[in-house]
């Protein structure tokens, strides 16, 4: 199935309040994978519209608008226990996804409205909080204080913290020194550019050396060719996100890849 990206289209207010009361919102999985054994090593749950008239529609087509209108937490609720429901229905069936990452809004980010909703929803569900990971860019951080209350709120819990998005923020280093992560995921951009530009290259190896010597793992984001899986394996790289492996997925081909024992080859999750 085609994902599509309708880069000139805004949705109306009555189309995403149709979309919620009509369930047209999915939730797919992009597989991160452990690059060393080839092996699933956790999914990001990711959400997507299958729109009555677009078609399966990319969160760039839609997410922003959702933000303006006042439907960015309902809708994000909405992913979060939806995800955290899956990731314990395969843990039910003795499939066993290690960690499942989610995004959080932007407008979720207050004192006392995040850390309780998350414990809700791992109450709801009775999924362990140790997998799961809330993938945070400091670009959506709200005042420096309140979010190191929150980020503390999480992480006294066993929620594990990500910084997503690694590098493209106007603060990256002290962002990662003052909050509590245990991963660092490389933007896709520093890893599509780095093939053919030696100072990305060094760049992004050098974020892999930044990241370890903070005792924080790393993922690459983005990663299509083996030729950057090469490179970022030579230099430590822990675990990888991207077309190479997996774009975001159904839950039905992420449950084929915990069935035949978490082995993800290339192209496992091509779906067009």
């Amino acid at each position: 199935m085609t994902v599509n990206h309708e880069a000139n289209w805004s949705p109306s207010n009555t189309e995403l309040a149709r979309a919620l009361e009509n369930e047209e919102f999915e939730v797919y999985y992009q597989p991160i994978v452990d690059l060393q054994s080839g092996r699933l090593a956790g999914a990001e749950a990711l959400v997507r519209w299958q729109h009555p008239e677009r078609g399966l529609l990319s969160p760039g087509s839609f997410i922003e608008r959702a933000e303006a209108g006042g439907f960015g937490i309902p809708l994000t609720e909405w992913v979060q226990r939806t995800a955290c429901k899956q990731a314990k229905a395969w843990y039910l069936t003795d499939l066993d996804l290690p960690i499942l990452s989610m995004n959080v809004s932007p407008s979720q980010l207050k004192p006392g409205y995040f850390p309780p909703l998350l414990g809700s929803i791992l109450q709801e569900t009775g999924l362990d909080p140790r997998r799961l990971a809330v993938e945070l860019h400091e670009v959506f951080m709200p005042d420096p204080v309140v979010a190191q209350t929150v980020l503390a709120e999480l992480a006294s819990v066993g929620i594990p913290l990500w910084a997503d998005d690694f590098g493209t923020g106007p603060s990256a280093l002290p962002y990662l020194a003052h909050f509590p992560f245990s991963v660092l995921k490389i933007d896709k951009g520093f890893v599509w550019t780095m093939m053919d530009n030696p100072p990305w290259a060094r760049t992004v190896t050098g974020l892999i050396g930044l990241a370890h010597h903070l005792d924080l793992k790393v993922i690459a984001e983005g990663v299509t060719s083996i030729a950057q899986i090469e490179l970022l394996r030579a230099h430590g790289c822990d675990m990888i996100q991207g077309g190479y492996f997996s774009p975001p997925v159904p839950v039905d081909i992420i449950t084929a890849i915990l069935q035949a024992g978490g082995h993800v080859a290339p192209n496992t999750g091509y779906i067009d």
